[in-house]
């Protein structure tokens, strides 16, 4: 009885394989997910830290796509959001195709930003909304997730004080595009030292440094009657309270 009892269930054992062996895996068919990461979501270029001679910035935007790689490139669809300020091929330009390319889970978007006579007046925005399309939704994107499916960039030639200046002040005095720009003439101070302390102890180092020489030099101007003033042509040009 036993016997039988163990031939019946083995019979049914390898029908259930059978079966699965078939049919095989159990897939979902749906279509993968593209998305930016929303941290951070977006950009500021400015091109007032540059030499002159600085014409275009070539911007590098990562993006990824969920699921595993394709054995064939994908096409993405990228669209311009219609807020956007930003002029296309006037202030901006990119590919007319993006790709996922074969065997990538992310890949790169590359936009060339133009250095336009305005920008040093007025601050433009290129926001970029990745859409759905035959090879991809857009699902991911909402308020509490990590994903998103918008891109801002801001686009500006303008000098500003930063974030770091509520330091720099201490050293460097008021703020003036005038005091900066003369700074770097004088000092060697490279234009974005301001707003990018690239490295943390070199940086600490060198704001005393480029402080003093500047000190020097207003000194200096003063004794020769040739005071330096700011924009407005009254107000004379100090450095911070540790000068």
């Amino acid at each position: 009885m036993k016997k039988h009892t163990y031939i019946l269930f083995s019979i049914i054992l390898l029908g259930i394989l059978s079966s699965c062996t078939k049919e095989g895996l159990l897939t979902y068919d749906i279509k993968d997910n593209i998305y930016f990461i929303k941290f951070p979501d977006s950009l500021d270029v400015s091109f007032a830290y540059s030499n002159a001679s600085v014409q275009d910035s070539l911007v590098k935007m990562p993006v990824y796509v969920t699921g595993v790689p394709a054995d064939r490139d994908r096409i993405f669809t990228l669209s311009v959001d219609p807020s956007s300020t930003a002029v296309e091929n006037t202030d901006y330009s990119f590919p007319e195709t993006f790709t996922i390319h074969k065997g990538q889970v992310s890949d790169t978007i590359y936009i060339k930003l133009e250095r336009t006579d305005d920008l040093q007046t007025t601050m433009k925005t290129l926001i970029l909304n990745l859409t759905s399309n035959e090879e991809f939704d857009t699902n991911l994107g909402s308020e509490d997730s990590q994903f998103t499916v918008l891109y801002k960039i801001t686009v500006s030639d303008m000098l500003t004080a930063g974030r770091y200046w509520g330091s720099l002040s201490y050293y460097y005095g008021d703020f003036s595009v005038k005091k900066i720009q003369l700074m770097h003439q004088v000092t060697g101070m490279p234009l974005d030292f301001i707003v990018n302390p690239t490295s943390y102890n070199d940086y600490n180092s060198l704001i005393p440094y480029y402080g003093l020489i500047m000190n020097r030099y207003l000194l200096d101007q003063q004794d020769l009657n040739n005071t330096i003033y700011e924009e407005d042509g009254v107000t004379e040009m100090r450095m911070g309270v540790f000068f």
